[in-house]
Protein backbone atom coordinates (compact mmCIF):
# COMPACT_ATOMS: atom_id res chain seq x y z
CA UNK A 1 0.00 0.00 0.00
CA UNK A 2 1.21 3.49 -0.42
CA UNK A 3 2.78 4.62 3.02
CA UNK A 4 0.94 8.03 2.72
CA UNK A 5 -2.57 8.90 1.23
CA UNK A 6 -4.95 11.51 1.12
CA UNK A 7 -7.86 8.82 1.72
CA UNK A 8 -7.88 5.95 4.13
CA UNK A 9 -10.09 2.91 4.04
CA UNK A 10 -11.70 1.49 7.18
CA UNK A 11 -10.71 -1.86 8.72
CA UNK A 12 -13.37 -3.87 6.95
CA UNK A 13 -12.00 -2.99 3.65
CA UNK A 14 -9.98 -5.64 1.59
CA UNK A 15 -6.54 -3.67 0.96
CA UNK A 16 -6.33 -3.81 -2.82
CA UNK A 17 -4.22 -0.79 -3.55
CA UNK A 18 -1.17 -2.09 -3.83
CA UNK A 19 -2.03 -5.51 -5.38
CA UNK A 20 -2.73 -8.85 -3.44
CA UNK A 21 0.62 -10.97 -2.18
CA UNK A 22 3.03 -7.99 -3.61
CA UNK A 23 6.71 -7.97 -3.29
CA UNK A 24 8.03 -4.71 -1.35
CA UNK A 25 10.18 -2.72 -2.90
CA UNK A 26 11.86 1.00 -1.75
CA UNK A 27 14.41 2.71 -3.20
CA UNK A 28 16.30 5.45 -1.47
CA UNK A 29 19.79 6.98 -0.78
CA UNK A 30 22.47 6.60 2.10
CA UNK A 31 21.16 8.26 5.06
CA UNK A 32 17.83 8.45 4.09
CA UNK A 33 14.58 7.39 5.61
CA UNK A 34 11.59 5.46 3.40
CA UNK A 35 8.47 3.93 4.37
CA UNK A 36 6.92 1.18 3.19
CA UNK A 37 3.45 -0.25 3.99
CA UNK A 38 1.29 -3.32 3.24
CA UNK A 39 -1.67 -4.74 4.97
CA UNK A 40 -2.54 -8.13 6.09
CA UNK A 41 -6.87 -9.12 5.46
CA UNK A 42 -7.59 -11.90 7.83
CA UNK A 43 -10.23 -14.54 5.89
CA UNK A 44 -10.19 -15.82 9.62
CA UNK A 45 -9.54 -14.98 12.91
CA UNK A 46 -5.74 -14.60 13.39
CA UNK A 47 -3.56 -14.55 16.89
CA UNK A 48 -0.19 -13.91 17.39
CA UNK A 49 0.87 -12.80 13.81
CA UNK A 50 4.43 -11.27 14.16
CA UNK A 51 6.85 -10.06 11.93
CA UNK A 52 10.56 -11.23 11.17
CA UNK A 53 12.96 -8.80 9.03
CA UNK A 54 15.61 -10.43 7.72
CA UNK A 55 19.16 -9.03 6.76
CA UNK A 56 19.50 -7.99 3.25
CA UNK A 57 21.69 -8.91 0.97
CA UNK A 58 23.58 -7.24 -2.30
CA UNK A 59 26.70 -5.26 -2.93
CA UNK A 60 27.45 -5.80 0.93
CA UNK A 61 25.06 -6.57 3.67
CA UNK A 62 22.62 -3.93 5.80
CA UNK A 63 21.93 -5.68 9.26
CA UNK A 64 18.02 -6.04 9.58
CA UNK A 65 17.82 -3.49 12.10
CA UNK A 66 17.86 -0.76 9.59
CA UNK A 67 14.08 -1.74 8.85
CA UNK A 68 11.73 -0.86 12.09
CA UNK A 69 8.45 -2.27 11.81
CA UNK A 70 5.40 -0.82 13.11
CA UNK A 71 1.83 -0.78 12.85
CA UNK A 72 -0.16 1.60 11.81
CA UNK A 73 -3.45 1.91 13.77
CA UNK A 74 -7.11 3.23 13.34
CA UNK A 75 -8.14 5.19 16.26
CA UNK A 76 -10.78 7.74 16.29
CA UNK A 77 -10.11 11.61 16.07
CA UNK A 78 -12.66 14.33 17.17
CA UNK A 79 -13.31 16.04 14.06
CA UNK A 80 -10.80 16.11 10.73
CA UNK A 81 -8.61 19.00 12.23
CA UNK A 82 -7.89 20.16 15.36
CA UNK A 83 -11.33 22.13 16.87
CA UNK A 84 -13.75 20.60 13.87
CA UNK A 85 -16.72 20.12 15.92
CA UNK A 86 -17.70 17.51 13.16
CA UNK A 87 -18.27 14.26 15.14
CA UNK A 88 -16.01 11.67 15.45
CA UNK A 89 -13.92 10.29 12.26
CA UNK A 90 -11.91 6.62 12.06
CA UNK A 91 -8.62 7.29 11.29
CA UNK A 92 -5.30 5.12 10.22
CA UNK A 93 -2.42 7.26 11.71
CA UNK A 94 -0.91 6.01 14.94
CA UNK A 95 2.34 4.49 14.93
CA UNK A 96 2.67 1.88 17.84
CA UNK A 97 4.73 -0.72 18.62
CA UNK A 98 1.97 -2.76 20.91
CA UNK A 99 -1.15 -2.64 19.17
CA UNK A 100 -2.66 -3.02 23.04
CA UNK A 101 -1.82 0.22 24.19
CA UNK A 102 -4.75 1.95 22.72
CA UNK A 103 -8.01 -0.19 22.38
CA UNK A 104 -10.65 1.04 20.46
CA UNK A 105 -14.31 0.54 20.80
CA UNK A 106 -16.11 1.08 17.54
CA UNK A 107 -19.57 1.01 18.86
CA UNK A 108 -19.31 3.76 21.46
CA UNK A 109 -16.53 5.47 19.11
CA UNK A 110 -13.98 5.44 21.99
CA UNK A 111 -10.14 5.35 23.14
CA UNK A 112 -8.70 4.00 25.84
CA UNK A 113 -5.55 4.48 26.87
CA UNK A 114 -3.04 1.81 28.64
CA UNK A 115 -1.86 3.86 32.32
CA UNK A 116 1.55 1.54 33.24
CA UNK A 117 1.68 3.64 36.54
CA UNK A 118 5.16 2.74 38.54
CA UNK A 119 3.22 0.29 40.94
CA UNK A 120 3.69 -2.19 37.87
CA UNK A 121 -0.12 -2.65 37.41
CA UNK A 122 -2.30 -1.72 34.28
CA UNK A 123 -5.41 0.01 33.75
CA UNK A 124 -7.19 1.39 30.75
CA UNK A 125 -8.79 5.18 30.91
CA UNK A 126 -10.67 7.10 28.81
CA UNK A 127 -8.60 9.05 26.60
CA UNK A 128 -11.23 10.51 24.04
CA UNK A 129 -13.91 11.82 26.22
CA UNK A 130 -14.67 15.59 26.40
CA UNK A 131 -12.99 16.33 28.89
CA UNK A 132 -9.01 15.49 30.43
CA UNK A 133 -8.97 16.03 34.04
CA UNK A 134 -8.89 12.34 34.82
CA UNK A 135 -5.85 11.70 32.00
CA UNK A 136 -3.86 13.52 35.25
CA UNK A 137 -0.49 11.56 35.98
CA UNK A 138 -1.42 8.73 32.98
CA UNK A 139 1.52 7.24 32.12
CA UNK A 140 1.47 4.76 28.58
CA UNK A 141 4.32 2.85 27.64
CA UNK A 142 4.70 1.62 24.20
CA UNK A 143 6.89 -1.07 23.82
CA UNK A 144 10.62 -0.79 22.24
CA UNK A 145 10.15 -4.07 20.05
CA UNK A 146 6.64 -5.17 17.60
CA UNK A 147 4.56 -7.04 19.51
CA UNK A 148 1.97 -9.81 18.30
CA UNK A 149 -0.87 -8.32 16.90
CA UNK A 150 -4.56 -10.37 16.46
CA UNK A 151 -6.27 -9.60 13.40
CA UNK A 152 -9.63 -10.46 13.50
CA UNK A 153 -11.77 -12.33 10.72
CA UNK A 154 -12.71 -9.56 8.13
CA UNK A 155 -10.34 -7.45 9.10
CA UNK A 156 -7.27 -5.26 8.16
CA UNK A 157 -4.28 -4.40 10.19
CA UNK A 158 -2.08 -2.40 8.33
CA UNK A 159 1.76 -3.02 8.75
CA UNK A 160 4.55 0.85 8.39
CA UNK A 161 8.42 -0.13 8.00
CA UNK A 162 10.94 2.53 8.56
CA UNK A 163 13.99 2.10 6.72
CA UNK A 164 17.04 4.09 7.41
CA UNK A 165 19.87 3.49 4.89
CA UNK A 166 22.81 3.53 7.11
CA UNK A 167 25.40 6.20 5.90
CA UNK A 168 28.36 3.69 4.47
CA UNK A 169 25.65 1.31 2.75
CA UNK A 170 27.14 0.88 -0.87
CA UNK A 171 24.95 1.64 -4.29
CA UNK A 172 23.26 -1.78 -5.77
CA UNK A 173 20.54 -3.54 -5.13
CA UNK A 174 19.28 -5.18 -1.56
CA UNK A 175 17.12 -8.36 -1.36
CA UNK A 176 15.54 -9.43 1.95
CA UNK A 177 12.23 -10.61 3.22
CA UNK A 178 9.51 -10.19 6.07
CA UNK A 179 8.25 -13.07 6.76
CA UNK A 180 4.54 -12.94 8.83
CA UNK A 181 3.88 -16.19 11.33
CA UNK A 182 0.91 -16.90 13.71
CA UNK A 183 -0.34 -19.33 15.35
CA UNK A 184 -2.79 -21.94 13.61
CA UNK A 185 -4.02 -25.47 14.40
CA UNK A 186 -1.23 -27.37 13.08
CA UNK A 187 1.32 -24.95 15.24
CA UNK A 188 2.25 -21.69 13.74
CA UNK A 189 2.23 -20.96 9.84
CA UNK A 190 4.36 -18.48 7.74
CA UNK A 191 4.44 -16.35 4.64
CA UNK A 192 7.49 -15.04 3.45
CA UNK A 193 7.32 -11.30 1.51
CA UNK A 194 10.14 -10.38 -0.45
CA UNK A 195 11.49 -6.98 0.20
CA UNK A 196 13.80 -5.12 -1.99
CA UNK A 197 15.83 -2.03 -1.39
CA UNK A 198 17.70 0.15 -4.11
CA UNK A 199 20.74 2.06 -2.64
CA UNK A 200 21.18 5.28 -5.23
CA UNK A 201 24.68 5.72 -6.29
CA UNK A 202 24.42 9.00 -5.54
CA UNK A 203 24.21 11.75 -2.27
CA UNK A 204 21.22 13.28 -1.11
CA UNK A 205 22.07 16.94 -1.11
CA UNK A 206 20.89 19.43 1.21
CA UNK A 207 17.74 21.14 0.45
CA UNK A 208 18.50 24.45 -1.69
CA UNK A 209 14.94 25.84 -0.24
CA UNK A 210 14.74 27.66 3.23
CA UNK A 211 11.43 25.97 4.38
CA UNK A 212 9.92 25.35 8.32
CA UNK A 213 7.28 22.86 9.21
CA UNK A 214 4.02 24.71 11.78
CA UNK A 215 4.32 22.72 15.09
CA UNK A 216 2.73 23.15 18.14
CA UNK A 217 4.60 21.57 20.59
CA UNK A 218 6.25 24.35 22.83
CA UNK A 219 8.29 23.67 26.22
CA UNK A 220 6.05 23.45 29.36
CA UNK A 221 7.61 25.31 31.64
CA UNK A 222 6.66 22.75 34.45
CA UNK A 223 8.88 19.95 34.53
CA UNK A 224 6.92 17.74 34.43
CA UNK A 225 3.74 18.31 32.71
CA UNK A 226 0.67 16.06 32.04
CA UNK A 227 0.29 14.69 28.68
CA UNK A 228 -0.69 17.50 26.43
CA UNK A 229 -0.70 18.23 22.64
CA UNK A 230 1.27 21.34 22.97
CA UNK A 231 2.57 22.26 26.42
CA UNK A 232 5.27 18.98 26.42
CA UNK A 233 8.45 18.12 28.40
CA UNK A 234 12.10 18.26 27.55
CA UNK A 235 12.69 15.33 26.72
CA UNK A 236 9.72 14.63 24.67
CA UNK A 237 10.45 18.60 23.10
CA UNK A 238 14.43 17.20 22.15
CA UNK A 239 12.86 14.15 20.44
CA UNK A 240 10.64 15.61 18.50
CA UNK A 241 12.82 18.24 17.45
CA UNK A 242 15.17 15.56 16.90
CA UNK A 243 13.08 13.47 14.54
CA UNK A 244 12.41 16.60 12.47
CA UNK A 245 15.92 17.27 11.76
CA UNK A 246 16.64 13.80 10.90
CA UNK A 247 13.88 14.39 8.52
CA UNK A 248 15.49 16.92 6.66
CA UNK A 249 13.50 19.79 8.05
CA UNK A 250 16.23 22.06 9.39
CA UNK A 251 14.09 25.25 10.47
CA UNK A 252 11.09 23.88 12.33
CA UNK A 253 8.94 26.61 13.87
CA UNK A 254 9.25 27.49 17.54
CA UNK A 255 5.93 27.78 19.20
CA UNK A 256 7.58 28.72 22.53
CA UNK A 257 7.00 31.72 24.60
CA UNK A 258 9.71 33.78 25.76
CA UNK A 259 9.49 32.74 29.44
CA UNK A 260 10.93 29.07 28.27
CA UNK A 261 13.13 30.54 24.99
CA UNK A 262 16.18 30.09 26.44
CA UNK A 263 16.25 26.41 27.33
CA UNK A 264 13.59 25.68 24.35
CA UNK A 265 16.89 27.36 21.98
CA UNK A 266 19.48 25.28 23.88
CA UNK A 267 17.62 22.29 23.12
CA UNK A 268 17.10 23.02 19.59
CA UNK A 269 21.05 23.87 19.10
CA UNK A 270 21.63 20.05 20.48
CA UNK A 271 19.18 18.99 17.95
CA UNK A 272 21.11 20.13 15.40
CA UNK A 273 18.96 22.93 14.34
CA UNK A 274 19.82 25.21 11.43
CA UNK A 275 20.75 28.70 13.07
CA UNK A 276 21.12 30.79 10.02
CA UNK A 277 17.04 31.54 10.61
CA UNK A 278 14.34 31.34 13.25
CA UNK A 279 10.92 30.97 12.43
CA UNK A 280 8.47 31.62 15.04
CA UNK A 281 4.84 31.42 16.13
CA UNK A 282 3.17 34.36 18.79
CA UNK A 283 6.59 34.77 19.97
CA UNK A 284 6.20 38.82 19.26
CA UNK A 285 2.86 38.27 21.24
CA UNK A 286 4.32 36.83 24.26
CA UNK A 287 6.82 39.69 24.19
CA UNK A 288 4.21 42.33 23.66
CA UNK A 289 1.79 40.81 26.60
CA UNK A 290 5.24 40.98 28.82
CA UNK A 291 5.79 44.46 27.98
CA UNK A 292 2.56 45.25 29.10
CA UNK A 293 2.96 43.91 32.58
CA UNK A 294 6.44 45.52 32.89
CA UNK A 295 8.39 42.35 32.63
CA UNK A 296 11.63 43.04 31.22
CA UNK A 297 12.49 40.78 28.08
CA UNK A 298 16.21 40.16 26.51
Amino acid sequence: MRPIANTTDPPDAVPVTGGIAADLEASACRGEYEPISFAVYALRDVEDLTLEISDLQGSGTIDSGAVDPSLLKFWYRSGLYSGDPNGRWLLKELLLKDDGLVRVDTERQHNYLRHSPEAGTEEYVLCSGSDSDHLAGVRPRDADTHQPVRVDRNTTKTFWLTVQVPEDARAGIYHGSVTLRWKSEGGVDERKIPLRLTVHPFELPRSPLIHSVFNRSRLSPNPDPDINSEYISEERYEREIRNQVAHGILHPNSYDGYRVLRPALEIRRRAGVATDRFFCVDLSYHVGLATKKGEEFR
